[in-house]
């Protein structure tokens, strides 16, 4: 190898090396810039998933077609999620022939039913005291207060509505089916 040759080679080996140092020195700030990116996808994708879920809710035209809000909600998120965000209604409760619910009714009895299913594990509420039945909607409702003082996620504040809601429907159901005041 002539020296001209040598010198040719140290010269490319130095250009590399300095590509290596300046590829070292970028390398923190495009990770950082890669995890921003990670995190700002996260939050584009939870958006997207709320914007999904809230035309589900609220996006069909009939609200009281329980079947048409199941069907769109197993098409988009499965027949687990599905049933726990839109549980077909029972046939021992069918909604008064010619009534349509409300949306917000409608989504708010879908809430209600999905909170009392979590605890189908539970014994039921028709044995229960109404005096102690009457206790529960109160400490619900304290839970509510806190959850809106405290600025908690729309979830939590919906969750502790419903209960409030289960435990003023749990009551009348029981008077309903002759309980004793």
């Amino acid at each position: 190898m002539t020296l001209d040759e040598v010198l040719r080679e140290i010269k490319v080996v130095n250009e590399e090396l300095w590509h290596v140092a300046r590829f070292r020195e970028a390398l923190p700030k495009l990770a950082r810039e890669i995890d921003d990116l990670r995190k700002e996808n996260e939050k584009l994708l939870e958006e997207r998933n709320h914007a999904r879920r809230d035309f589900i809710i609220h996006g069909c035209v009939r609200y009281g077609d329980h079947a048409a809000r199941h069907e769109a909600a197993v098409a988009e998120y499965g027949h687990v999620a599905a049933d726990s965000l839109f549980p077909l209604p029972a046939d021992e409760s069918p909604v008064e022939e010619g009534l349509i619910l409300r949306p917000c009714v409608a989504w708010f009895a879908n809430q209600m039913e999905r909170k009392l299913r979590e605890h189908d594990d539970r014994d039921g509420w028709r044995g229960k005291p109404v005096n102690w039945l009457m206790l529960r909607p109160r400490e619900e409702l304290a839970e509510l207060q806190q959850a809106i003082g405290e600025h908690r996620h729309l979830e939590c504040v919906v969750d502790e509505s419903t209960d409030v809601a289960n435990f003023a429907m749990m009551i009348a159901d029981v008077l309903r089916h002759g309980g004793v005041r």
